[in-house]
């Protein structure tokens, strides 16, 4: 009898278990770049994108140009609902020199866009998404300025973006231990793609916490996907992931002439292939 009351409480505990809700792992922000940040060549990092989800109005973000072709990208570790931003307005130490954002388009990066209005003043305002961008990332594209005084040297700036899943802010202060030794890596901080023509069937994205993500899907019946993480870390030209608690695997940096970032190679499985950035843009030094 007490050998079966102890068979249905512990088949009652292990339902219980089993149908209470998990909590999930919250997703953290990878990286932040655009391709087009002032100075990029000359002074790497000074107006980097990462500059935008720091939540520290001194550092700020401006674009080479007037901003007309930026593209702003966002990358999380996994898919979140973002539903509000929160944005610092132009050049928080020159406010009025440059031009301001007037209206950004946000979007997934594939099927959804919406179109958002700032005003033109300092400090911290929102806009709300609705619907929610739900996805991994994030894209931003500058539509209208508001125009600064400066006439020779026009640049587009922002100061913040402050990413809210619900009340949840998803990026700020807590990843400033990150970025401070991200900066010198700046370069290969991106969603990296390999495979046919086409259909690139290898993902790696190289994250600002010295983490990355890797994805296989395999084209072949017969393969079976995988997914990987774990740290990298950046030695001149030589890219290495750890794959094991005392192994890593070595790929290769590719630069052209002046030292900019091409691409990235692996000889070893699963990474094997040629790696090219996810977002067609100018390369960074």
């Amino acid at each position: 009898m007490r050998r079966m009351q102890w068979i249905l409480i512990t088949a009652a505990g292990l339902m219980a278990l089993m149908w209470t809700p998990q909590v999930e792992a919250r997703e953290i922000l990878m990286y932040a770049r655009s391709n087009n940040d002032w100075k990029s060549y000359t002074k790497p990092g000074k107006y980097s994108a990462l500059n935008l989800v720091d939540k520290v109005d001194k550092t700020v973000w401006c674009s080479e140009g007037s901003g007309g072709n930026v593209r702003i990208e966002v990358q999380f570790s996994g898919p979140v609902g973002i539903d509000r931003i929160g944005i610092v307005q132009g050049h928080t130490r020159a406010w009025g020199k440059y031009n301001r954002v007037r209206k950004m388009e946000v979007s997934d990066g594939d099927m959804m866009t919406q179109m958002v209005e700032l005003e033109d003043r300092k400090g911290l305002q929102f806009v709300d998404l609705e619907p929610a961008v739900e996805s991994d990332r994030i894209i931003i594209k500058f539509r209208a300025a508001y125009s600064g005084s400066e006439t020779d040297d026009r640049h587009t700036c922002l100061a913040d973006l402050v990413f809210f899943d619900g009340r949840k802010a998803l990026n700020g202060p807590k990843l400033n231990r990150y970025l401070k030794k991200a900066k010198p890596n700046i370069a290969v901080l991106d969603t990296w793609l390999s495979g046919p023509e086409g259909m690139k069937n290898r993902q790696l994205i190289l994250g600002m916490d010295g983490t990355y993500r890797f994805k296989f899907i395999p084209s072949e019946p017969m393969e079976s996907p995988i997914e990987k993480s774990g740290a990298y870390r950046v030695k001149g030209r030589k890219l290495q992931l750890k794959i094991s608690k005392r192994k890593w695997m070595t790929g290769r940096i590719r630069k052209d002439d002046a030292g900019r970032v091409l691409g990235l190679e692996f000889s070893g499985k699963p990474f094997i292939g040629s790696y090219i950035r996810r977002i067609d843009s100018s390369p960074l030094r």
